[in-house]
């Protein structure tokens, strides 16, 4: 499955930001599915699933501290690749 993700800057961490079909955010337990066969590309880093509804707006999931957060990131600036995993 190919993903498109970029790394961002928290303070003094490091976040793998993972762009999903909103689908994946709505259905219970699909999002912490999705995000294991990610870690073993992103070991010991931190991954933020975000996704956008028909109306454009962001939505997030991932650790809650990060999650709150992440109105700050830019996602316009962020540095996109897609791995497949």
């Amino acid at each position: 499955m190919k993903y498109s993700a970029a790394l961002v800057q928290k303070g003094e961490l490091t976040v793998v930001l993972v762009q999903v079909d909103k689908d994946v955010l709505d259905v219970p337990g699909r999002a912490r599915d999705a995000l294991k066969p990610l870690q073993s590309v992103f070991p010991n880093m931190p991954i933020v699933f975000v996704a956008r509804n028909s109306k454009g707006k962001l939505f997030f999931f991932g650790r809650p501290d990060i999650v709150d957060g992440m109105g700050e990131v830019t996602l316009h600036d962020a540095e996109w690749k897609e791995y497949t995993v």
